[in-house]
């Protein structure tokens, strides 16, 4: 066992080694500040008779160039004097192998020093007590412990400082401080930092700091901190940071933030942010954050935002969002905002909005929304709204609202409302509405409404009106009107009316408003019912009215109280008093009336002919 009293006078003997009579006289003569007080020898060099020249040599070169000392000279420590730094080691092995006890230029082994000055290369293990001083071309390959910092121009191996490491080029391997470590050029393996890790260059392996982690140069590996964690270029792998996470390249992988994760250009993989993901490209992958996820480019795959999901193009995947999900482009998948879904483009998938989901260009899949689902385009899908479904163009599938369902276009399929169904061109399929269904065009199946059921031109399937079914150029199939049903034109089939059923009269002029007029007479004819009256031009089929059938010319049968045929009536008419400017049939009725036979046989009790 090494005796302590031995080993002291050991360093002791290293720390007052002879010096030449030059380096004697020099130190009663105060140096300039400016000039180093002495010069360490080559440790390669053997002891001998030379030793002082060679000393004398070192001196000179190091008074040739002064050299940058990261940590402040011995300022630091001893106001200004080159405190600890010594020119003599004590080298014990061959050919610079073995054991160096002081302030040797090159050595492979292991070596003891106060403070490294100038030192050119170590291998093995290098242990220093005080800061370093200058030690710009410095290469050291193995384990180097300095207790306040070592410091070399590459590094490779284990690096463990007190204060911090320092590399003013390359690392790789470890470096560990308990303040920072710092690198001027590349690193690669683990950096650990009680504080701050901070990179020059680039940076890959495992790098995690107290406080900051920065690399110049991008980041690859796994980067964490306490506080932030930042890239001057891209940063792939696993990057956390308690508050902040920024990239000035692109992230890919998993990246997460207390705060903020931001990255100047793409976000690849998984992205979490406690407040917000942004990205000033585009984020694909999962993206997780308390407040929002914006992305000027693009946003692919599952994006989750307590407040919004922003991209300036288009999304695709699954947007979810406590408010708004919002796109300038399309978005295609699943997309949901707890207030509303928008997209400046088209919108495909399933969509879900608490107040509104909104396309400025066509809407596709599955629409659901708490108040409003609105595209500027077509519609194609399934879509639920609490108050209004609106298309600006086409509306196809089912499209169900709690007030109103509208399209700026045909509609096609499955539409119903609470209060009104509205298309501007044609309608085929069931079209429900709870005050009235209107079709700027024709309607085609079943068309209902409590209120009014109304087209434009033709109507054609089953057509329930609560008070009305109007149809503007004709009604064909089943027509049923609570209290009329109408046309300019004719009603044909299943005829039913609480008080009239009406085709082309003056009255229907004035109330229904037809883009097309028809081009003939107006015409009800199959089976026709009404409580009060029917009135047309002509009758065809049986024409039943409650008081009143009017008509120009009737073929049937025709009923009413009072049955009147301007011009001719073909077949039998029944009621109070029938009327007719000519009969070919029978009148049956308390007075008949017929205005082209013979006087004695115009006005007749019971039944009338023609004669």
């Amino acid at each position: 066992m090494t005796d302590p009293k031995l080993l002291a006078l050991l360093l002791l003997a290293v720390w007052t080694a002879p010096l030449s009579a030059q380096e004697q006289e020099q130190d009663e003569v105060p140096a300039p500040p400016d000039v180093p007080a002495a010069a360490e020898r080559d440790a390669e060099s053997p002891p001998g008779p030379d030793a002082d020249e060679d000393e004398d040599t070192g001196d000179a070169e190091a008074d040739e160039e002064p050299r940058l000392d990261w940590f402040g000279g011995a300022s630091w420590f001893d106001g200004g004097t080159d405190w600890g730094r010594s020119w003599g080691s004590l080298d014990i092995g061959p050919g610079g192998h073995g054991l160096s006890l002081g302030n040797s230029k090159r050595w492979t082994g292991l070596r003891l020093n106060l403070r490294d000055w100038d030192v050119e290369r170590v291998r093995g293990v290098n242990i220093t007590l005080g800061p370093p001083g200058m030690n710009p071309d410095a290469e050291m390959e193995g384990v180097s412990l300095g207790l306040v910092a070592p410091m070399s121009d590459d590094m490779r191996g284990v690096a463990l400082g007190g204060l911090g490491v320092v590399t003013q080029g390359d690392a790789q391997g470890v470096q560990a401080a308990l303040g920072g470590v710092w690198t001027d050029g590349a690193s690669q393996g683990v950096q650990l930092g009680g504080l701050v890790v901070v990179g020059d260059g680039s940076t890959q392996g495992i790098t995690l700091a107290g406080l900051g982690v920065y690399a110049d140069r991008g980041m690859t590996g796994l980067m964490g901190s306490g506080f932030v964690v930042v890239s001057g270029d891209e940063l792939h792998g696993v990057g956390i940071a308690g508050l902040g996470l920024f990239s000035e390249g692109g992230s890919a992988g998993l990246t997460a933030a207390g705060l903020a994760n931001v990255s100047d250009r793409y976000q690849d993989g998984v992205a979490l942010g406690g407040l917000a993901t942004v990205s000033d490209g585009r984020q694909d992958g999962l993206m997780l954050s308390g407040l929002a996820n914006v992305a000027e480019d693009r946003q692919i795959g599952v994006h989750v935002a307590g407040l919004a999901n922003v991209s300036d193009r288009w999304m695709t995947g699954a947007q979810l969002a406590g408010v708004a999900t919002v796109s300038d482009g399309p978005m295609t998948g699943l997309q949901a905002g707890g207030i509303a879904t928008v997209a400046e483009g088209p919108l495909t998938g399933i969509q879900f909005g608490g107040a509104a989901v909104v396309s400025d260009s066509t809407m596709t899949g599955l629409q659901m929304a708490g108040l409003a689902t609105v595209a500027d385009g077509r519609m194609e899908s399934l879509g639920m709204s609490g108050l209004a479904t609106v298309a600006g163009g086409r509306m196809d599938g089912l499209h169900l609202s709690g007030v109103a369902t509208v399209a700026e276009g045909p509609m096609t399929g499955v539409h119903a409302a609470g209060v009104a169904t509205v298309a501007e061109g044609d309608v085929t399929g069931i079209t429900l509405g709870g005050l009235a269904t209107i079709a700027e065009g024709d309607a085609t199946g079943l068309n209902a409404s409590l209120g009014a059921t109304w087209a434009s031109r033709r109507m054609t399937g089953i057509n329930l009106g609560g008070l009305a079914t109007v149809g503007g150029t004709s009604l064909r199939g089943v027509n049923v009107g609570g209290f009329a049903v109408a046309s300019l034109g004719e009603v044909g089939g299943l005829n039913v009316a609480g008080l009239l059923v009406d085709a082309g009269s003056a009255q229907a002029h004035r109330y229904i408003e037809a883009s097309v007029r028809p081009t003939g007479p107006s015409k009800v004819w199959g089976l026709t019912v009404a409580g009060v009256g029917v009135q047309a031009d002509r009758f065809a089929g049986v024409t039943a009215g409650g008081i009143l059938t009017r008509c120009r010319t009737s073929e049937g049968v025709t009923l009413g109280a009072v049955n009147l045929a301007s011009e001719r009536c073909t077949g039998l008419s029944v009621g109070l008093f029938n009327d007719a400017a000519d009969l070919d049939g029978v009148q049956v009725g308390l007075l008949n009336h017929v205005a082209s036979n013979p006087p004695w046989a115009r006005w007749l009790p019971l039944v009338n002919v023609r004669l």
